[in-house]
């Protein structure tokens, strides 16, 4: 610690307010990269269900999907074929979810606009994935989706 930050009140509050607000900045990336990566992985599930409707691929499509995706991406670990399940899982549990407006979108009517508590969106973007790969385990073990 400097001798400032032990002699001169005024810089240490200023110092301790700039690492708060740096930690901050810190969550909200973080918080604002795992809803990226969420919305990815919807749609990568999203596509698989296209794919394997439209070409009719077998159970050998995710091992397929898994090794083309790891030899382009050799350091990423998420393109397991039961990671992929997962996220065509994700995507068939909230198929419209991306379809739904928006918080910030621009409406004529403002009366008709989503509220905080209804945008689904926020929530299921906010989980993190090891929960929402909890949430899908026990779904499909309910067989509430189809396997």
């Amino acid at each position: 610690m400097s001798n400032l930050i032990k002699i001169d009140k005024e810089y240490k509050d200023w110092i301790t307010e700039v690492s708060k607000r740096f930690r901050q900045t810190q969550l909200k990336a973080a918080v604002k990269t795992n809803s990226d990566m969420l919305r990815f992985y919807w749609s990568l599930g999203r596509d698989i269900v296209g794919l394997s409707e439209k070409n009719n691929y077998g159970s050998g499509f995710y091992k397929t999907i898994s090794e083309d995706l790891k030899d382009i991406f050799p350091d990423i670990k998420s393109f397991s074929p039961t990671n992929l399940k997962y996220m065509r899982y994700f995507y068939e549990m909230y198929p419209e979810i991306l379809n739904r407006p928006q918080l910030g979108d621009d409406s004529e009517n403002e009366l008709n606009r989503p509220q905080a508590g209804d945008d689904l969106e926020n929530a299921i973007f906010f989980i993190p994935w090891g929960h929402n790969k909890v949430i899908i385990e026990v779904t499909v073990k309910n067989r509430i989706i189809t396997l």
